[in-house]
């Protein structure tokens, strides 16, 4: 009595269901291109070119479908149509439901776990030479502190988790190029309140005029023991820095007197910078009371190109001249 009462309660095939499976399984297309998204990437952003894969790229395109809520819709019907139709429905139907629902799962699932095992692979290979960068950079303690995550698989960029901020600070490395591996852990602890007071540390240290303002910020420094809302100021001492420009405060400043100013900042400050510069030059800013009145640009090295180095004066005497 109970087999044939379930019998009954199991609904056959009509018209407006065979619609509505096909508009199921219709409902199940989105995760196919999800599948394939995770597989072969997708864009970060609309105007992007970097791709991400595996959960990345199925988390993207979830968030997309915020603005235009496809996939919502179709998950919507389907619990609906599941509850209201097929959980009703004959034994056939419910396996073929099921059967097809998993395959696209599975479909989506799969190349996620694949491109997993891939970022840790990578992870594993390029840890060796990462830790090494950021030791030499900011000490052991804080290299093996770090927790390396792959942000970009293709241009091999990393994420750390900085303990330092408590931040992501991003790391550049490829194993084909290892020469060219930057990070940006500075980044997390630099800003213009810290750079200005690194600036006036600096200049101190290096013995420079009163009248003698530089623009720098810290590359690098000793992170150890070093932790989120720390005093910046306690990593000065340590702090390797390039300059990126000198700026010489005159209570008033004629255009003649330009050239003589850079000529003794080359002969009396330039050598107490040392190779505190970026590249092969610096720009040099001159002050008439509040404002800047010329700007030069030294170049190095002193045998640059086998000639003396220039100093190009741009004001609205312009001109350029060999600095000896």
């Amino acid at each position: 009595m109970d087999n044939s009462k379930k019998v009954k309660e199991e609904r056959p095939l009509s018209v407006p269901g065979v619609i509505g499976m096909i508009c199921f399984f219709l409902g199940l297309l989105p995760w196919i291109f999800i599948a394939c998204g995770a597989f072969f990437g997708v864009p970060k952003g609309l105007f992007s070119v970097d791709n991400v894969y595996g959960f990345d790229a199925v988390i993207d395109v979830l968030r997309w479908n915020a603005a235009i809520p496809v996939i919502p819709v179709c998950v919507l019907y389907q619990i609906i149509f599941a509850v209201a139709y097929i959980r009703k429905s004959t034994k056939k139907v419910k396996i073929a439901a099921l059967a097809v629902t998993g395959a696209v799962l599975v479909s989506v699932l799969v190349p996620c776990f694949i491109f997993e095992k891939k970022k840790a692979d990578l992870i594993k290979e390029s840890s060796p030479a990462i830790e090494a960068h950021l030791a030499s950079r900011y000490g052991e303690e804080f290299a093996h502190s770090v927790k390396i995550k792959v942000s970009d698989y293709d241009d091999r960029y990393f994420d750390l988790i900085n303990p330092a901020t408590d931040k992501p600070a991003s790391i550049h490395y490829s194993i084909t190029e290892p020469d060219k591996l930057y990070d940006l852990v500075m980044n997390g602890i630099n800003n213009d309140e810290v750079n200005k007071r690194f600036s006036e540390f600096a200049a101190k240290k290096l013995g420079l005029p009163e009248n003698i303002e530089i623009d720098t910020k810290m590359e690098t420094a000793d992170l150890t023991g070093f932790k989120a809302g720390d005093d910046p100021a306690v990593l000065f001492e340590s702090a390797e820095f390039k300059i990126k420009s000198i700026t010489i405060h005159k209570d008033k400043c004629e255009a003649n007197e330009v050239l003589p100013e850079v000529q003794r900042l080359w002969k009396n400050v330039v050598p107490l910078i040392g190779d505190h510069y970026y590249s092969n030059s610096f720009t040099v800013k001159i002050t008439s009371g509040s404002e800047v009145f010329a700007t030069a640009q030294i170049d190095y090295p002193a045998n640059y190109n086998g000639m003396r180095p220039v100093g190009s004066i741009h004001t609205p005497y312009t001109g350029a001249y060999y600095l000896d």
